[in-house]
C-alpha cells in the first residue's frame, strides 16, 4: 500500500518552493554559468597579452629599416672596425657567425636545437652570411638573446621571428616556447681576382 506524501502549502509551501528554486539557480550558476564566465575571461586574457606582443613585435619591425640605414652610415663613415664577420669565403664568415651565436645563446641561457647555413647573399660590397636557427628557451631569455645580438661586437640582425609555446603565465612565467629567426651578419666581399699572366 503506497502511501502519498502531502507537499506543505500556504507559506510553508511558498518557501519550500523558493528555497528549491534558488537551489537550482545555484546549481546552474556554479555548473554552467560560473565557467563560461572563466572561460570567457581567460580568452580574453590571452587576447589582450597576444595582441600586446603583436604591437611589440610591430614597433621593433618598423625600427629595423632605421637600423641598417644607422648602419650603412656607420659603414660609411669608415667606422666599420670589427663589425664585419672574418673570414675570406663564405663557408668561413658562417662557421664564424655560428660560434658568436652558439656564445650568446649559452650566455643568454638559451638552448639552440638546429642551425642551418642559407646561401650567402650579394648586398653591394658586402656579403650577407645568414644562419636559421630554431632554439628552446623561455620568453625572457629569447628576448635576452635577441638584444644580445644587435649588440654583439659583430653585430647580427634577427628577423623572420617565429614563437611557438603555451601562453605566457603570470604564476610561470619561466614556461619554455621555441623561437624561430633568422640571423643574418656581413663579411667584405672578395674582390674577384683578375686573370694572371
Amino acid at each position: 500500500m503506497s502511501t502519498a506524501i502531502a507537499l506543505p502549502t500556504g507559506r510553508r509551501g511558498q518557501a519550500l518552493a523558493l528555497g528549491v528554486s534558488l537551489l537550482a539557480a545555484a546549481v546552474a550558476w556554479s555548473g554552467i554559468a560560473a565557467p563560461l564566465l572563466d572561460s570567457f575571461q581567460d580568452r580574453a586574457d590571452r587576447l589582450r597579452r597576444q595582441q600586446a606582443l603583436v604591437q611589440r613585435m610591430e614597433s621593433l619591425a618598423a625600427a629595423l629599416p632605421a637600423l641598417r640605414e644607422q648602419a650603412g652610415r656607420a659603414v660609411a663613415a669608415g667606422r666599420q672596425s670589427g663589425a664585419m664577420l672574418p673570414g675570406a669565403s663564405d663557408p668561413l664568415a658562417a662557421a664564424a657567425l655560428q660560434q658568436a651565436l652558439d656564445e650568446q645563446a649559452a650566455a643568454s641561457g638559451v638552448r639552440i636545437a638546429s642551425e642551418e647555413i642559407l646561401p650567402a647573399q650579394a648586398a653591394g660590397a658586402f656579403r650577407a652570411i645568414a644562419v636559421r636557427v630554431t632554439a628552446t628557451a623561455s620568453y625572457q631569455s629569447l628576448v635576452a638573446l635577441l638584444l644580445a645580438l644587435a649588440q654583439a661586437e659583430i653585430p647580427m640582425i634577427a628577423d623572420d621571428l617565429a614563437l611557438r609555446g603555451p601562453p605566457p603565465n603570470l604564476r610561470d612565467p619561466g614556461l619554455a616556447a621555441t623561437a624561430s629567426f633568422t640571423v643574418t651578419a656581413y663579411r667584405a666581399a672578395t674582390p674577384e681576382k683578375g686573370g694572371g699572366p
